[in-house]
C-alpha cells in the first residue's frame, strides 16, 4: 500500500492526512504539537467566551477516528535531526507532504538541492486564519462560528464560503452581526444538499 507523511499538524495538515487516508493510503503526520488549534473559534478567548481547551482537538482523536499515525516531533525547517528520518523516507519512495513549513523547499533548494531533486511533493496553500479573522469576527457570534465550523467538519474553504453567504444575508436583513438562527438556516441548506 502506497505510503505518505505529512510534516505539520494543523489545518492543512490534517485535512491532507484524512483526505489521503479517505483514498486508502497509509498515512503518518509528524506534528510538533498534540493538538490541532482552531483558529478560527480562537477569537473568542481574550474575551473569555471560549477557553483553550475549548478551541484545540486532541491529535490522537483524530488519529483514532481517521486511522492515521501520529508522531509528535519537531519538524520546523527540518532540522538537522530531522534528515536521518527524511533520508529514509526518500529512500522509501514515500511521498512527502509539507503542510505549513513554507521555508523547506526554498531551504532545500538552496541547501540540498540534490535532496530536493528526489523528492515527490505536494505543496498545499491553507487559507490564511488570521486575515479571515479579521475579516469576519465583528460580524459573527461566538456561536454561530462554531456552528458553521462543526458543520464543515474542518473544511475551511466551505467554511469561509458559508461564513461570506451568512454576512452577506445579514447585510441583506440590515443585521448587524450573524447570529446563531442565521447560521443554522445555512447549516441546514448544507445538510440537506
Amino acid at each position: 500500500m502506497k505510503r505518505f507523511v505529512v510534516l505539520g499538524g494543523g489545518f492543512a495538515g490534517v485535512e491532507a492526512a484524512i483526505l489521503l487516508r479517505k483514498y486508502g493510503y497509509d498515512v503518518t503526520i509528524v506534528s510538533n504539537r498534540n493538538y490541532l488549534f482552531i483558529y478560527p473559534i480562537s477569537i473568542w478567548i481574550p474575551v473569555n467566551k471560549k477557553a483553550f481547551t475549548d478551541v484545540a482537538l486532541p491529535l490522537a482523536d483524530l488519529q483514532k477516528k481517521h486511522g492515521f499515525e501520529l508522531i509528535i516531533d519537531e519538524v520546523n525547517d527540518l532540522n538537522p535531526r530531522v534528515w536521518p528520518y527524511l533520508k529514509r523516507i526518500i529512500d522509501a519512495e514515500v511521498p512527502i507532504v509539507f503542510a505549513g513549513l513554507p521555508k523547506v523547499r526554498t531551504f532545500l533548494a538552496s541547501e540540498h538541492p540534490d535532496i530536493l531533486s528526489r523528492l515527490k511533493v505536494l505543496v498545499l496553500y491553507p487559507i490564511v486564519v488570521e486575515d479571515f479573522i479579521l475579516e469576519y469576527k465583528k460580524h459573527f457570534k461566538a456561536e454561530a462560528i462554531e456552528q458553521i465550523y462543526m458543520a464543515v467538519r474542518g473544511d475551511m474553504r466551505k467554511f469561509e464560503e458559508i461564513c461570506t453567504d451568512c454576512r452577506d444575508r445579514a447585510k441583506e436583513l440590515n443585521y448587524s452581526f450573524v447570529d446563531l438562527n442565521l447560521a443554522l438556516e445555512f447549516i441546514n441548506e448544507l445538510t440537506t444538499t
